[in-house]
């Protein structure tokens, strides 16, 4: 909101803040009052959180020429919330609602929670224990529909839509097999699924452990569905015994450098861990869920998928902050939520205290062995994290590990701005090259072949 002197006057900017005594930003609300004004500035109410002992609930100031800063410090609550309110929507091929569905929201294999849409084709429940859902949603003439949805301190009130086709729908589809084959004839995948007849699609091979595609086989194919039985082939050739293939995740910039010591935003973490899952297919956008997620971005898919299934998480205001630089702290629990693991050790770690809100993370990562401090002791949790330090944690979670005498010689110069003396030479090679390898009984690898 905007304000003017009453006599039209000069204006300054009042910026009011909101963050942990840790440091973690909650909020920011920034606003122009006029110079020489007086306001009475009242601390916001944040979920799970409530203001710092000592800390004013209102603040006065007056507005002086320049930028005005004024911040309140909170602390964790007691009285954390647990359980949060879930709403399923169905629809039909044409957006329209679904009334008398009957939706089954699971947990595992125990059932949290069951009912019908109503006449809007929606359903909610309070009360839902925080964790991940599988949802699924039937009815007579329809065919099945399935989502995810993950509930958390930080996405209490959740809403999933849900797609159902009607069976008159179905009229107009045909089946398409997919199928991997090797040139002696054994089948090594097939995948089926109704297509809408007329549909051009464009069909990308499967990656198979220990195999590769043929001499003269292209990796995509386009069809055009029609009446009737389609079938895509895709012939493989296999690879030495033993072989295994490892896809790159991250790739350097433009002009050829990789920058290892930049930072990395949050939007191009989301990126790799995307990736590192094969970019699972998703539906909707996380612009439901953040306000400053842009619905069809470069990383709307990323967000929007690890974001439902509680690998990435936003800030209590409802946004992502896509392009801020991801710091040590969130990356760490990115890397625990990303392998689902809840082992902790003793951090012993002088600047990550009991109280900060990542510790369980950082206790998870050094746990495993996935991240390490600083000679001083330190771990600086709220500074960014530099790109030759996430692959390196990234490498440590998927035990890849490659020792620099045996990078094959065409690599040793990949990148202009790493050479052989940086301290993560070898990783970032490892990280960005995609490689068949085998692995000795220490666990490093021998580059068989690059792909």
């Amino acid at each position: 909101m905007t304000m003017q002197s009453q006599g039209g006057g000069n204006t300054a900017t009042l910026i009011i803040r909101g963050e942990t005594e840790g440091g973690r930003e909650l909020y920011t609300r920034t606003r122009e009052a006029a110079v020489g004004e007086t306001l009475t500035i009242t601390a916001e109410s944040v979920s799970g959180y409530t203001l710092a002992d000592g800390q004013s609930r209102s603040v006065r100031v007056t507005i002086e020429e320049g930028v005005n800063t004024v911040t309140f410090y909170y602390k964790a609550s007691s009285t954390t919330p647990t359980t949060g309110r879930l709403t399923v929507t169905v629809e039909d091929e044409n957006g329209a609602a679904v009334s008398g569905a009957e939706v089954i929201v699971r947990s595992g294999s125990t059932t949290a929670a069951s009912g019908a849409t109503g006449r809007d084709g929606t359903l909610s429940w309070d009360g839902l224990a925080f964790g991940s859902y599988t949802i699924t949603a039937t009815k007579d003439a329809y065919t099945e529909a399935t989502g995810t949805a993950r509930l958390s301190a930080t996405a209490t009130d959740v809403g999933v839509t849900l797609a159902m086709r009607s069976v008159a729908a179905e009229l107009t589809t045909s089946s398409l097999t997919i199928t991997g084959v090797t040139e002696e004839g054994e089948v090594l995948y097939t995948r089926s699924s109704l297509e809408t007849i007329g549909e051009v699609l464009a069909i990308t091979a499967e990656e198979v452990e220990g195999y590769v595609l043929a001499d003269g086989q292209e990796p995509e194919v386009r069809i055009t569905i029609e009446d009737g039985e389609n079938l895509v082939s895709f012939l493989y050739t296999k690879t030495e015994e033993g072989a295994h293939l490892h896809k790159a995740y991250i790739t350097g910039y433009p002009e050829g450098d990789f920058k290892p010591d930049g930072s990395m935003t949050r939007a191009e973490a989301a990126i790799i861990f995307y990736r590192l899952l094969d970019e699972p297919e998703v539906t909707g956008s996380a612009a439901d869920r953040f306000s400053d997620v842009e619905a069809g971005n470069w990383y709307d898919d990323a967000v929007n998928h690890l974001s439902l299934t509680g690998v990435i998480e936003g800030y209590p205001e409802g946004t992502f902050k896509p392009y801020d630089s991801i710091t040590r702290a969130e990356f760490s629990a990115i890397a625990a939520r990303f392998t689902d693991t809840n082992e902790t050790g003793q951090v012993s770690f002088t600047d990550v205290d009991s109280g900060h809100w990542a510790i369980g993370y950082i206790s998870n990562a050094a746990y495993y062995g996935w991240v390490n401090g600083y000679p001083e002791g330190d771990f600086k949790p709220d500074e960014n994290i530099s790109r030759a330090e996430a692959v390196t944690i990234i490498n440590r979670v998927l035990e890849r590990h490659t020792e620099e005498r045996d990078v094959p010689q065409e690599y040793v110069a990949l990148f202009p701005d790493v050479d052989m003396d940086n301290w993560a030479y070898a990783d970032i090679i490892e990280a960005a090259v995609d490689h068949f390898y085998e692995k000795d009984d220490i666990g490093n690898e021998t580059w068989i072949e690059v792909e």
